[in-house]
């Protein structure tokens, strides 16, 4: 396999990879994010909080990539309270869920399309 010469060069000051991972999460200045957290009541009476969480759930279930339930019931309140929802990202278990979803519902029953 060839050699790919890259142009990068670390800062001076930021000599290995270890400083240069750490540095960003350390020290660089976050937006401030003016976001709205809601909660969100499931049908089997637990809830999500969108934006962002800090409570544990009621229920002392499992989560797994194969349950998308409470992605359905997210999207259709979202499209019935805030804006139809044409595309998602998904982070950790929420990666797994979103094309989870889209692999095991027909198009016309994704929560994309309510």
């Amino acid at each position: 396999m060839p050699v790919i010469r890259s142009l990068f060069r670390p800062a001076w000051w930021l000599p290995g990879p270890h400083p240069q991972t750490l540095w960003p999460s350390l020290f660089r200045r976050r937006p401030k994010l003016d976001l709205t957290a809601r909660r969100l009541e499931l049908p089997d009476g637990d809830f999500p909080d969108l934006a962002f969480g800090g409570e544990p759930n009621r229920l002392p279930r499992g989560y797994h990539s194969g349950e998308t339930g409470d992605l359905q019931t997210v999207v259709k309140w979202l499209h019935r309270e805030v804006a139809p929802v044409d595309s998602a990202i998904g982070f950790s278990l929420g990666g797994k869920v979103l094309p989870r979803q889209s692999m095991t519902k027909p198009h016309s029953e994704r929560p994309t399309r309510p």
